[in-house]
């Protein structure tokens, strides 16, 4: 076995030993006829609420598809409580009589929502998901749908707790008051990553509210969210640190795109945002009032109807190094960033783009992925705006059995690089994590592992090599056999790296393309 098989093979082994070695598996199923059930696998709960309360510490409450009409509370406990096929199958109702999921007993870290459709919640504070109480959540891969607040929360509220809420679609909300999607109030440590927020309404940030708090946003597409103030974000008396956010579309005559205000003497807010793309809202891009001092790096402002940046506070804002239509006192530019269609809001750079390797070193960290999953981090200059626009793999072919595939690459802005690809065909299951490249400054290739059982099937697991230049047409790689054996239906999944040879470093990490055996 070569040294990257066996690297591969023992992290995937190491994936699999964590994902397994959780405590006792309480089972659900809203169909099962013998109610109420013991919890087992073949006498399962009916109620996902029957099954928490007979949980302990350390287990794993595992939801079969179904649609349950109930109100869900984690009571304190760490425990994890997963649909089992994922948000779409899995669908939690809570026929408007409260919050759908309550956090409202200091959980921690240890306590995880996963894997459903959180909708038909009415409540006065969070709709979907009420956390309070110093509780600090996981909040993972949901649909957080159609919920309504009477006050703030339509989607999500959290008050004096700090949730981590990571790779949710929250969208169709509403609000009274603030937050349509999500509402933070005097969050110490709020953290919202890599959620898709859209088409949600409220008086105050349509898609994010944060009032006397700090939330960390980082990679989150916040698009067609409609409110009075702060269409995308409204955010006062908060020094949140704002990352690498595409934020667009959105409606407001007060800050379409985001809304920063701090009204009162006596106090202020410092709020950074770094590597964001503020385009195309209807209002203006970004409004700053009262006693706000942000610092803006490597940001795309361009496209809003009613002004790019409008600085109503007591202190000019510090802006460089960004890319804003009709210029902006500082190191800034006033040229296209060249989307590759906004139109379809498509707001990734096009090859040719300005915003391509035109950014300063953040002086904040930056966040693993952008909204594609391609790693930010990159050595080397990096982009202006929220896309960094790396490495690209385009499959080249019909994955059939027996047939083969290719795969193009292509990497703007990027000369004499080279790209080099990691492949695993992959069965079904529920282990993945990113795999560490070596040499690389603890960089990890996004690939998403779904078993091993399947491995033996292609043993060409392997390194691959495509020269590349700047903006150059897709170069494509040999061609990968796809054996007879191989059963249909097969996910395979494609990561990559390009690198330097001179250096011998690693310049960016692609997103993960999958493709599915016909």
């Amino acid at each position: 076995m070569s040294l990257l098989r066996y690297w591969l093979f023992s992290s995937l082994i190491s994936c699999f030993c964590l994902e397994t070695s959780s405590a006792a598996t309480i089972f659900v199923d809203a169909s099962y006829p013998g109610c109420p059930g013991s919890g087992t696998s073949a006498d399962p709960f009916c109620s996902i609420q029957a099954a928490i309360d007979a949980a302990s510490s350390g287990d794993l409450v595992l939801v079969r598809p179904g649609t349950y009409l109930e109100r869900i509370d984690f009571k304190g406990k760490g425990i994890r409580v997963r649909g089992r096929d994922g948000a779409a199958q899995t669908i939690l109702d809570g026929q408007r009589q409260g919050s759908v999921v309550r956090f409202v007993s200091g959980e921690g870290s240890t306590s995880v929502l996963e894997g459903f459709t959180i909708r038909g919640g009415l409540a006065s504070l969070g709709g979907g998901i009420l956390c309070t109480d110093g509780s600090s959540p996981l909040i993972q891969s949901n649909i957080i749908a159609q919920n309504e607040a009477t006050q703030n929360g339509g989607g999500i509220h959290c008050v004096s707790s700090s949730p981590r809420i990571l790779g949710n679609t929250i969208s169709g909300n509403r609000a009274a008051i603030f937050g349509g999607g999500v509402s933070c109030y005097t969050n110490p440590s709020a953290t919202l990553e890599d959620n898709d927020i859209r088409q949600n309404e409220a008086s105050g940030g349509g898609g994010i509210s944060a009032l006397f708090a700090d939330p960390m946003i980082l990679s989150n597409a916040v698009a067609h969210n409609k409110a009075g103030a702060g269409g995308g974000m409204y955010l006062s008396l908060c020094s949140s640190v704002l990352t690498s956010n595409l934020v667009v579309r959105n409606e407001s005559t007060l800050g379409g795109g985001i809304s920063l205000l701090t009204p009162f003497p006596g106090f202020s807010s410092a709020p950074v945002l770094t590597n964001n793309t503020i385009a195309h809202n209807t209002g203006q891009g970004l409004q700053v009032s009262g006693y706000v001092y942000a610092q803006m790096l490597n940001s795309i402002v361009w496209g809003n109807t009613l002004g790019e940046i409008l600085n109503y506070a007591v202190s000019p804002q510090t802006v460089n190094y960004c890319l804003v239509q009709g210029g902006y006192p500082g190191l800034n530019a006033n040229l296209d960033p060249q989307f590759r269609n906004a139109s379809q809001d498509d707001f990734r750079l096009s090859c040719s783009s300005p915003a391509v390797d035109a950014g300063a070193v953040p002086f904040v960290p930056m966040p693993l992925l952008d909204q594609e999953g391609r790693d930010l981090r990159t050595i080397g200059p990096v982009d202006v705006g929220s896309d960094e626009a790396g490495l690209d793999w385009e499959l080249v072919g019909v994955p059939q059995v027996g047939g083969s595939i290719r795969l193009g690459a292509r990497a703007p802005g990027s000369q004499g690089l080279y790209a080099a690809e990691v492949f695993l065909s992959l069965g079904d299951g529920s282990i993945g994590g990113g795999i560490p490249v070596p040499g690389s400054a603890g960089r990890r290739l996004s690939l998403e592992a779904d078993a091993l059982l399947s491995l033996w099937l292609n043993v060409s697991i392997g390194l691959r090599q495509v020269s590349l230049g700047s903006c150059a047409p897709a170069a494509t790689t040999p061609s990968f056999p796809i054996p007879p054996a191989t059963p249909v239906g097969l996910t395979v999944h494609f990561a990559g790296f390009s690198w330097n040879p001179l250096t011998s470093q690693v310049a960016s990490v692609s997103e993960t393309v999958s493709f599915t055996t016909q």
